[in-house]
């Protein structure tokens, strides 16, 4: 099938690791047609990451807080921003499906599992995979078949970053980052701090950039080879951290799919979700390592099995 895209509009508002997902789909698009123009519906929260990446030229920024008055300027935006060879809705949900009403196209495609009413303003619904637990990533990548090009995701997702403005060690390279929170609590791994406690007794030489929220800032644990940038990094500075680092250790998060999306080895840390719909994508490749608690609480995953895992796996890979 001959396929000639002139103007995509994509619409993925949140949250972040979903948006990194349907980056990769969409920097796959770009790969198969360099010529499209792509312009990309998201919140505010997370605008600077899709504005900042090669495979997106064009931004409609969707104010999550705004109101209905802010939600109704947002549909005459997409609306004035002229008429599209496809509008993919990859978010499935009712302000989506408003935001795919609102758009000038002849052929919108949306998620078969959408919610909330969406299905209403789809000309097409992209089939499940069959797999009985598919990862998120194969959930998007059903839309590229449905504009005519290959079931295939393509590696090397890029963006265009600030230098971070932070101090940070010579040896970034081979640094590790720590990212020790999530959106929700029961996500988090409670033992990070004594996780680097245990990496400066075993590995003093080994150092690692502790990135939380400003909120984590007392919990990490003041040591020779630990950086505190708690609250000093924007999103931005993450992302850019991430490219250039040597690993990345963190909770099931936006993060660990930064990492995989710009090939930094990863260490994700799962618990309530399951690794196969959510872990770094792909789940096979060499260097991206996983680990689930047995009953799937993150209290329950112990510290000797990440530290065993992190000299094995990790370590290795930083050529120290």
């Amino acid at each position: 099938m001959s396929v000639d895209l002139q103007k995509l509009l994509i619409i993925k508002p949140s949250s972040l690791g979903d948006i990194i997902h349907g980056l990769q789909v969409v920097n796959s698009i770009r790969i198969h047609q360099p010529n499209t123009h792509v312009t990309w519906v998201v919140a505010d929260a997370f605008s600077p990451v899709v504005e900042s990446c090669d495979a997106v030229d064009e931004v409609i920024v969707f104010k999550r807080k705004g109101g209905l008055g802010s939600f109704w300027r947002l549909l005459q935006a997409i609306k004035r921003s002229g008429k599209y060879d496809y509008v993919l809705d990859m978010q499935g949900l009712a302000r989506s499906g408003l935001m795919t009403k609102a758009a000038i196209s002849d052929r919108k495609i949306g998620r078969s599992d959408a919610r909330e009413g969406a299905g209403f303003f789809y000309d097409v619904k992209v089939p499940m995979p069959s797999t009985e637990q598919p990862h998120a990533v194969e959930i998007l990548s059903q839309f590229l078949p449905a504009i005519g090009l290959p079931l295939e995701v393509k590696d090397g997702l890029s963006f265009r970053l600030p230098v971070p403005t932070v101090s940070l060690p010579e040896t970034l390279s081979k640094s590790v980052l720590v990212f020790p929170e999530s959106r929700r609590e029961e996500k988090n791994w409670p033992y990070f701090a004594d996780f680097l406690q245990a990496m400066e007794q075993s590995h003093p030489q080994q150092v690692f950039i502790w990135c939380g929220s400003a909120a984590s800032a007392s919990q990490c644990p003041q040591l020779a080879n630990v950086y505190n940038l708690a609250g000093k990094t924007s999103l931005l500075d993450a992302i850019a951290l991430i490219q250039k680092a040597g690993a990345v250790l963190a909770n099931d998060s936006g993060p660990i799919h930064i990492a995989a999306a710009v090939g930094t080895p990863v260490l994700a840390l799962f618990g309530p979700t399951p690794i196969e719909s959510y872990g770094p994508y792909p789940i096979d490749a060499d260097a991206h390592f996983t680990l689930r608690s047995d009953d799937h609480v993150m209290a329950s995953l112990e510290l000797n099995t990440v530290c065993e895992a992190f000299n094995s796996k990790v370590l290795p890979l930083l050529n120290l």
